[in-house]
């Protein structure tokens, strides 16, 4: 079960574009309490196709990024068009937060431009959020700033990952919203019994590995349609 933590998520009234590959933008946040975050909301819209996006959690000095503690990359299409909803962003693996310290989280686009690229939504008239502020990078995460005056909705989550599979028939549709799935991993009919709940099974390599392997649907369309009998191996939060 996925369990709301920091969070910024009213009066947004603008929004600001992650358009091309040296803007960086997010927030920093102060963790109300220990927890492990496994991830994170942005209100967001998708404009055309920027390729893969990747969400960042970082430590800050003086409020600024640093060091790198989890990410996730997935493709854009996670984000739909049209208006503005929220998006979950589950990282590769947990961190661990420290009660009243600062961090940040970040999206950066692969490839987007004016004509591709997600809109993130802020709120830069009446912003109340004390625990950080919307941080910006224009040059590749190189430099960073805090922007005054502004802060971006977000909202973190923490979370138990469990594992299992469930079986499936050919051309079966599973529901992975029903199933409170976290992420799909594929249909492995032959997973290891000694597996390791940090790392996602590559079915082609046959070995665990950091990538998730997408086959044959995407889960963060909610919706996953099975070419083939066997089971799907899954996380749930």
């Amino acid at each position: 079960m996925s369990v709301l933590q920091d969070y910024y998520n009213t009066g947004d009234d603008s929004s600001i574009s992650v358009n091309t590959n040296n803007r960086y933008y997010g927030e920093s946040f102060t963790a109300n309490q220990n927890y492990d975050i496994t991830s994170v909301k942005f209100l967001c819209t998708r404009i055309g196709t920027p390729g893969n996006i990747t969400i960042t959690l970082v430590a800050t000095s003086a409020g600024l990024p640093t060091d790198t503690l989890a990410s996730v990359t997935v493709a854009s299409s996670v984000v739909a068009e049209g208006s503005p909803a929220w998006v979950k962003f589950t990282f590769d693996s947990s961190y661990s937060l420290i009660s009243g310290t600062k961090y940040g989280v970040y999206m950066q686009c692969a490839t987007a431009d004016s004509s591709n690229r997600i809109s993130l939504q802020r709120d830069v008239s009446s912003p109340t959020y004390t625990g950080g502020i919307l941080i910006a990078s224009t040059d590749g995460g190189n430099s960073w700033a805090e922007v005054s005056g502004q802060d971006m909705l977000f909202e973190t989550y923490s979370g138990v990952i469990a594992e299992g599979t469930k079986t499936v028939t050919a051309s079966a549709i599973v529901s992975l919203v029903s199933e409170n799935y976290a992420s799909n991993q594929g249909v492995v009919p032959d997973r290891p019994s000694d597996y390791n709940s940090n790392l996602y099974w590559d079915e082609d390599a046959g070995a665990w590995g950091n990538t998730r392997t997408i086959h044959p649907g995407n889960w963060v369309q909610q919706m996953l349609a099975i070419s083939e009998e066997g089971d799907i191996y899954f996380r749930t939060l």
